[in-house]
């Protein structure tokens, strides 16, 4: 993470590609600024997503001169699953480390595209005054999404 960088971005997203690959979409043509401020190095880019998500070799992939920074992340379902017990902790543990994550990077903007994984990094970057940006581009709002409004 060089300091000479104006501007530092979080993307964050995660668990399908409609969850990633607007991140992409963003920095693409030659008319985009964020592309051209990335490419004049005054934009460094970090991406928070899940330790074994698809997001993770996407990005590394795709991206490779972003920052990608793993956090625990879980699920919540709509029904009874003793799983939704033990993913408490993990999102607990995700947003600790968004929390400290945010901390070290210190970004301008945090853009969530949705996905679990968003949840705990919109959270963190709320408490440390981080403006935060959601898109939800469904047409009916994803459950991270209807927990992350409130934030943004």
């Amino acid at each position: 993470m060089n300091s000479f960088f104006q501007y530092k971005i979080i993307l964050t997203g995660g668990g399908t590609a409609g969850h990633i690959w607007p991140h992409f979409a963003l920095f693409e043509g030659e008319k985009s600024p964020l592309a051209k401020a990335f490419q004049n190095h005054q934009l460094e880019i970090h991406y928070m997503g899940s330790e074994s998500g698809m997001e993770k070799d996407l990005v590394k992939a795709i991206q490779p001169n972003w920052f990608y920074h793993p956090i625990a992340t879980g699920k919540l379902r709509r029904y009874f699953s003793i799983q939704n017990f033990l993913d408490t902790f993990k999102i607990v543990l995700g947003f600790f480390q968004a929390f400290f994550l945010i901390g070290k990077i210190k970004p301008s903007v945090v853009f969530s595209k949705g996905g679990f994984v968003s949840a705990p990094v919109v959270w963190a970057a709320w408490l440390r005054g981080i403006p935060i940006v959601i898109h939800e581009s469904d047409a009916t709002l994803a459950l991270a999404t209807k927990l992350t409004i409130p934030f943004a």
